[in-house]
């Protein structure tokens, strides 16, 4: 990978060409150099395997540049991408640039420091060591090792396994997953801005899946920081239990039930449903959950919501790796200063995930005071863009993508706080879901609508009390986000990160209490 600083004299030579082009009344140079490893788990109790693949990388590089060019028919604006990092062809990319400029009314100017003045900007990001191969196969081991401790440490298993004739490998044993590192480099120069910038990202992250075949079982393990040589026992450990915990799961009929939502489940609607719904893009375009809902009520007052792209606040304390929150970032992928964005305070619609185009465009446009709900001015707080980011493929900061709002490190904050048994105490008689996936919205957007299977790591509760676990993929999820954030009862006490399995952004929640929620069941189980 290059360094920061070959990164940022690339572009400052770069943008000088493209400036002085033919034509060009304003130019961007953006380069990103990224490293991506992973190494996969695929052990299996009953079927010979390596326990862990061989690693895995992907090396990917390269700029692009953006030109505002004056024609006879006015201004029009193009954008080209080159992999590798040759000043030779500089030119020529300037040149594809122009030629595929279209005209774009909405666009006013190259992204600018005039949302923030006061706040100071670092010349870099903080930068971070390559890790190595052994490094990245350690940790996989680390969570194998993790699971089977877990596994032949259970009582009740061991008797299952002295039950069957295969002993062990009968039980079908299976753990998948990964451990990856992702780590992007990015620099940025521009004639709108004063200075070339760069900044570095990075984290590691371990997720694994546990089943065991004969019992129906699953379960789950997450776990992301900034240092290789922690990650990797936690997740192993917790998905283990977690699938001890779920072991002959059984059905439950279609109804209205109160839910206590896990930390997955909350992550699901959040990637899905609420931030598409608190992004300006989302907005501009009419296709909210929140339409005319700024500045007004959209959940319970308990509840906020906060995005903290400068990742300087306190890391959680399970897996902390004592440097912040796992999303790191010194700058947008705009330039612009990072930093903290309220969505939702005390249940209000207070802000959006912008860049500096969508905050432009939507600030400008006529139908902004209807979406909104308010003239765009007097929510101009909220639509701060410290959210512009160049994401790609695994959540990489990347070339050959223009800015677009992006979630970093989002914090679900509510009160009263709870353990987990007062949670489930709460609901009586109810479900506590673990995991969903297949979350879809249904009927657009905007209707709020939702359907999403519940998978691992849930469990049915009577008389407050877990009694046995619910079949995995058994029963859908029909229900409305705006009747679900309008019907949180209880937040539990520890909040902790979870991750997708291609997202950049980390989410910050604890488990939250449902008064109600829709549960269809499905004809079959997982097994079925």
């Amino acid at each position: 990978m290059l360094t920061q600083s070959q990164l940022k004299a690339f572009c400052a030579q770069a943008l000088r060409r493209a400036s002085a082009a033919q034509g060009v009344l304003e130019a961007e140079v953006y380069a990103s150099d990224n490293a991506y490893r992973a190494a996969r788990l695929c052990y299996s109790s009953h079927i010979p395997c390596n326990g862990l693949e061989e690693p895995k990388s992907v090396d990917f590089g390269g700029y692009s540049v953006r030109v505002a060019v004056g024609t006879g028919k006015g201004l029009r604006v193009g954008v080209a991408y080159e992999s590798g990092f040759d000043l030779a062809g500089v030119d020529a990319v300037v040149s594809r640039a122009s030629a595929v400029a279209v005209e774009d009314k909405e666009f006013q100017c190259l992204p600018k420091r005039d949302w923030e003045a006061d706040k100071g900007l670092p010349a870099s990001g903080r930068p971070y060591p390559a890790v190595s191969e052994k490094e990245l196969v350690a940790s996989g081991w680390r969570v194998i090792d993790a699971v089977l401790g877990r596994l032949t440490g259970s009582k009740d298993l061991a008797r299952t396994a002295l039950s069957r004739t295969n002993g062990w490998s009968g039980l079908g044993i299976i753990v998948s997953g990964d451990v990856s590192v992702r780590h992007d480099r990015a620099a940025l120069a521009s004639t709108a801005l004063p200075e070339a910038v760069s900044d570095e990202s990075f984290n590691c992250r371990a997720i694994a899946t546990v089943m065991i075949e004969s019992l129906d079982a699953k379960g789950s393990g997450f776990e992301i920081t900034d240092d290789v040589a922690k990650v990797g026992a936690e997740a192993g450990a917790d998905a283990a239990a977690s699938a001890l915990a779920s072991a002959r799961g059984e059905e439950m009929p279609s109804g209205r039930y109160p839910v206590v939502l896990g930390r997955f489940a909350v992550k699901d609607l959040m990637e899905n449903l609420v931030l598409p719904s608190v992004d300006a893009t989302a907005f501009y375009a009419g296709v909210s959950a929140f339409m005319g809902k700024a500045g007004k009520r959209v959940a319970v007052p308990a509840l906020s919501i906060y995005d903290d792209s400068a990742g300087t606040g306190p890391q959680s304390p399970k897996g902390a790796s004592g440097r912040g929150f796992a999303y790191k970032a010194a700058l947008t992928d705009e330039g612009l200063p990072v930093g903290r964005t309220d969505l939702v305070t005390k249940g209000v619609l207070t802000g959006l995930l912008a860049s500096d185009y969508e905050t432009r465009r939507l600030l400008a446009s006529p139908k902004s005071k209807q979406n909104l709900g308010l003239a765009p001015e007097r929510f101009r707080e909220g639509l701060v863009p410290r959210n512009g980011f160049r994401v790609g493929d695994m959540g990489r900061r990347c070339y050959d993508t223009l800015p677009a709002p992006m979630p970093t490190n989002t914090v679900v904050q509510g009160s009263p706080a709870s353990r987990t048994s007062d949670l489930v105490k709460k609901i009586g008689d109810g479900v506590y879901i673990g995991r969903i996936w297949y979350t879809y919205a249904v009927n657009g957007l905007p209707a709020g609508d939702f359907s999403s299977t519940v998978v691992a790591d849930s469990h049915i509760v009577k008389n407050g009390r877990i009694v046995k676990a619910l079949k995995p993929n058994s029963v859908r999820i029909n229900e409305n986000i705006r009747t679900v954030l309008n019907g949180i009862v209880a937040f539990g006490k520890a909040t902790l990160p979870v991750q997708g399995w291609y997202t950049g952004f980390v989410l910050y929640t604890p488990e939250i209490a449902v008064k109600s929620m829709r549960l269809d069941r499905v004809c079959a189980g997982m097994s079925e």
